[in-house]
C-alpha cells in the first residue's frame, strides 16, 4: 500500500448506530494514517429533527483518525441520494474509496483487508469493488482461499476506484426489455431470486431508486464481480427495524472475524459453484420475505405508518 484509501461514513439520525459504527472503526489498525469524510443528511421529517442534531454534536466529539471532516446538508437529501454523490465526490477527488453507512460495525482488520484488496485488484477489469461483509453462509472445509467472488455488489461496507464507479449508467439501460424477458430476469437472479423484482420496485415505485440494485444491474450487463471475505469484516447492527430498507430479523447476523491476519488475494477469481449456490440459497431466504414484506407495506401506504411506530 502507497497510501490509504478515505473512509466515507453516511449518517443520519441513529446515535447509538453511529456511536458503535465509529468506536469499532477507532480500534482499526490503520484508523489513526486513514482519513475520515462524514455525510451527515439533514432531517427529512420534522420528528427526526432533534436525533440528527444528537448525532451531528457526538460527531464534533470524534477523534482517532488522520483528519476528520463533516460534511451537514442543510436539506434531505435522500439515502440514495446521497450516497451516489458523497461517493462521487470523494473517488473523483482521491482515486479510491471505503465505504461504510451508520449500521456497519468493522473488524480491527477491515481497514487493512480494504486497502490491501484495492491495491492488489486494482488492474482487474472484471472486478467491480470489494465487499467487507459477508453473509453467514456454508463454505465447505476444503477451500483453501481467504475470499471469493460473487456477481452481486454488497452495500454493507464496500470499496471501490473511481474508474469502476464512474462507469456505472444510473439510468438502468435496457430496462423495459429486461422487465418484459424471463429469461433475463432469471440469468440476473443467478446470485438471488430477489434481484430482479428488488429492480423492478426500485425502478417503477421508488421516487429515487434503490443505488445498490442499479449497481448490480449494471455488474450483470458487464459480467463484473466483486469480491468477499470468506470471513466477514462487517456486521450490520441496523437490522433492528431502525433503519430505511431493513426491517427487523437477524437473518444477516455474522460473527466478524476477530483476528488481524491479513487476507491472502490471488489472481484465480473464478466463480466457485458450491459458494454461489450457498450464496443465492442466503438470499433466496429471509431476504427475500422481508423485501416482499416491504414491497407490499409500501402498495397499501403502510410503510411508513409501521415504520412509525416501531421502537
Amino acid at each position: 500500500m502507497t497510501s490509504l484509501s478515505p473512509i466515507v461514513l453516511f449518517v443520519y439520525n441513529r446515535l447509538k448506530h453511529t456511536q458503535d459504527t465509529i468506536s469499532a472503526l477507532q480500534k482499526n489498525t490503520l484508523a489513526s494514517e486513514s482519513h475520515l469524510i462524514i455525510y451527515s443528511d439533514a432531517a427529512s421529517i420534522v420528528a427526526d429533527q432533534a436525533k440528527v442534531e444528537a448525532v451531528r454534536d457526538y460527531l464534533t466529539t470524534v477523534s482517532g483518525f488522520k483528519s476528520i471532516e463533516i460534511n451537514e446538508a442543510k436539506v434531505n437529501i435522500g439515502c440514495d441520494n446521497s450516497i451516489i454523490r458523497g461517493v462521487s465526490d470523494v473517488v473523483n477527488k482521491f482515486g479510491t474509496v471505503i465505504v461504510l453507512e451508520d449500521d456497519h460495525v468493522t473488524s480491527a482488520n477491515f481497514l487493512t483487508y480494504m486497502n490491501d484488496a484495492l491495491a492488489y485488484y486494482k488492474s482487474s477489469p472484471s472486478i467491480a469493488g470489494i465487499s467487507g461483509y459477508s453473509p453467514p453462509i456454508e463454505i465447505r472445509k476444503n477451500y483453501t482461499k481467504d475470499f471469493y467472488v460473487s456477481g452481486r455488489g454488497s452495500s454493507w461496507g464496500w470499496a471501490t476506484w473511481s474508474k469502476s464507479w464512474n462507469a456505472i449508467d444510473w439510468k438502468v439501460p435496457n430496462y423495459q426489455s429486461f422487465k418484459l424477458s424471463k429469461a433475463k430476469k432469471a440469468k440476473f437472479n443467478r446470485f438471488g431470486d430477489d434481484m430482479s423484482d428488488m429492480l423492478i420496485y426500485a425502478m417503477e415505485k421508488e421516487k429515487v431508486p434503490y443505488w445498490d440494485i442499479r449497481r448490480c444491474y449494471f455488474m450483470h450487463l458487464n459480467d463484473l464481480k466483486f469480491i468477499y471475505p470468506v470471513v466477514s469484516k462487517v456486521k450490520n447492527i441496523g437490522t433492528d427495524g431502525s433503519g430505511l430498507h431493513c426491517g427487523k430479523s437477524n437473518w444477516s447476523d455474522v460473527t466478524i472475524d476477530a483476528g488481524t491476519d491479513r487476507v491472502n488475494f490471488s489472481d484465480d477469481i473464478e466463480f466457485d459453484d458450491q459458494i454461489i449456490k450457498a450464496f443465492k440459497r442466503f438470499y433466496n431466504g429471509p431476504v427475500s420475505l422481508k423485501r416482499y414484506i416491504v414491497i407490499l407495506l409500501k402498495k397499501i401506504n403502510m410503510y411508513s405508518f409501521i415504520r412509525s411506530i416501531i421502537k
